[in-house]
């Protein structure tokens, strides 16, 4: 009988390149198959191949529901069997996806199969981000994952259970569950009152000012965890910083109710006759500001992002300077050109 559960370790680039269906990375294409291991065998290949590598994510997945042949075998003659995939990876065997970074040592010793432990590479801002979660633990908000320290040059949460989005967003993110993930939003905005940290976020050092809360400023499809399309997290905060709640109105229209050009909405799987419900839907959820005032904003809030990348990005600071490399400035761009037309 095959065991329940298999990891595979992927590079971030192949797993961005997943279908709607089915994940393969590139190296099927030399081996013929998909490497991966059990959990008692998954430090010790990740030492061996990617001793010191930082964005790699980790797959588990339920090999009971892999419609691919799985085979157990030793083909390097290495005295252990591996389990082997011959054919891709079905998306609804895979249970979790991770991220999967070596520590400063160059290992992988902070992982074990049974954590439920979120890793990555802590930055300048984790120690507040950590702060803001612990914050969000005490309030009793349980929308956000929990902080679990910052040691060996990473920085642990909790592990959200549920997915993410992909895009072409999925049919069922409809009004409905756009109404939800306003009171979502809004619950995170409240539960944020009175937070505060000596630490810097990403963008330095602020307080957080009368009628301010502390912003995600960074809901999308990636970033909202859904169970049976009711979001019930918002994770990774690395972009939080103290503002104006509409900000994070403004992005989440542009994000996931299609406020953008009517061909990249209808690309994104979004009709774009529907933008307006969506965004009502939105709103409506969160219980203030309307979606005039969200449409108004989204152009304010898009061109300061836009600054951001390229005053920061233009001088290789991270992560602008990655946004910047990948186009998200000529995204928002063309969305501010028609914003703005």
């Amino acid at each position: 009988m095959l065991p329940v559960r298999l990891f595979h370790i992927a590079e971030r680039s192949d797993w961005d390149a997943r279908t709607a269906a089915a994940y393969r990375p590139t190296s099927f294409e030399s081996e013929g198959f998909i490497h991966c291991s059990q959990g008692g065998q998954l430090r010790a290949v990740a030492a061996r191949l990617f001793e010191g590598t930082r964005d790699l994510m980790l797959l588990t997945i339920d090999a009971r529901r892999i419609t691919s042949e799985v085979v157990f075998e030793d083909l390097y003659e290495t005295g252990e069997d591996y389990p082997h995939i011959y054919g891709d990876i079905d998306l609804d065997a895979i249970e979790a996806v991770r991220p999967f970074p070596a520590d400063d040592t160059g290992g992988f010793d902070w992982w074990n199969p049974e954590s439920d432990v979120i890793a990555k590479p802590a930055a300048r801002w984790s120690a507040a981000v950590a702060d803001l979660l612990d914050w969000f633990e005490s309030a009793g908000f349980p929308g956000a994952p929990r902080a679990r320290g910052i040691r060996n040059g990473l920085a642990f949460t909790s592990y959200v259970a549920g997915s993410t989005c992909t895009v072409p967003l999925p049919s069922w993110l409809d009004s409905s569950a756009l109404l939800r993930l306003g009171r979502l939003i809004r619950n995170a905005h409240d539960a944020s009152m009175g937070a505060q940290t000596n630490h810097p976020w990403m963008v330095g050092r602020l307080e957080v000012r009368p009628g301010e809360v502390v912003l995600h400023r960074d809901i999308g499809p990636g970033n909202v965890v859904w169970r049976h399309a009711r979001p019930v997290g918002l994770i990774d905060w690395d972009f939080a910083e103290p503002g104006a709640p509409i900000v994070d109105l403004a992005l989440t229209a542009v994000n996931l109710c299609g406020l953008v050009p009517p061909e990249r909405a209808a690309a994104g799987g979004i009709d774009p006759d529907t933008v307006p419900s969506r965004i009502e839907a939105l709103v409506e959820g969160y219980g203030k500001h309307s979606r005039r005032a969200v449409e108004a904003a989204a152009s304010d809030v898009l061109a300061e992002e836009l600054s951001r990348i390229e005053a920061w990005g233009r001088h290789g600071m991270s992560p602008w300077g990655e946004l910047r490399d990948v186009g998200i400035a000529d995204r928002i761009s063309e969305t501010l050109r028609w914003l703005n037309g």
